[in-house]
């Protein structure tokens, strides 16, 4: 069943249901439903909510996935999420204690190892380790910056940012298709998607 087009009645919602082929999350169906009513209770130790396309994700205090898919639930049971990075068009990235797993191949690792934070753009991602800062995704805009030695092509899994790691980081932001960096001298740089000359390149 295909609900594009069909209207919900007052109160429902879209309910998908996945199959995985070769790694990859397919939608095999979709359909409308009333949900029973929220029990506030129960979702007061919620730690962080994430939203992408039409799933929702929630992960409480003690890093227990509460709402997802499934699939993600079934891979994601016996370990405490952390973080939750919505890369927004493209997929969400789970922070584990010691890996960093994706849904667009959900039984794979992106990163084996502690990620301390996560920073997630459209199609791109940096997380923090204890070692610096490495990415993932695209790097259609060049995203994972401009120096000599850095990756040129996108990468599924995540790779070191040596230049990055060089510069003194306050505080890292991430656009769509461009970041932002605030260094500990309070002086700012930027890369990435630039059309109309925002911020100069490092």
């Amino acid at each position: 069943m295909n609900v594009w087009g069909t209207k919900p009645e007052p109160g429902q919602v879209r309910v998908d249901e996945f199959s995985v082929t070769n790694n990859t999350i397919e939608c095999v169906s979709d359909r409308w439903i009333t949900p029973p009513p929220l029990d506030v209770v129960s979702v007061k130790n919620i730690k962080q909510v994430a939203l992408h396309d039409n799933q929702i994700f929630a992960i409480d205090t003690q890093g227990k996935l509460l709402a997802g898919s499934t699939i993600v639930m079934d891979i994601l049971r016996n370990k405490i999420v952390k973080q939750i990075g919505v890369l927004g068009y493209s997929c969400l990235h789970f922070v584990t204690t010691d890996a960093v797993i994706s849904t667009k191949n959900i039984s794979g690792t992106l990163y084996e190892g502690e990620a301390i934070d996560i920073f997630a753009g459209a199609v791109h991602a940096f997380i923090k380790t204890p070692n610096g800062y490495m990415v993932a995704g695209s790097n259609m805009f060049n995203q994972y910056g401009f120096a000599v030695g850095h990756p040129r092509s996108d990468n599924d899994a995540y790779v070191a940012v040596p230049t990055l790691n060089e510069l003194p980081i306050a505080e890292l932001c991430i656009g769509g298709w461009h970041n932002y960096a605030k260094l500990t001298d309070g002086t700012f740089v930027g890369w990435g998607y630039n059309t109309v000359r925002f911020f100069k390149f490092f």
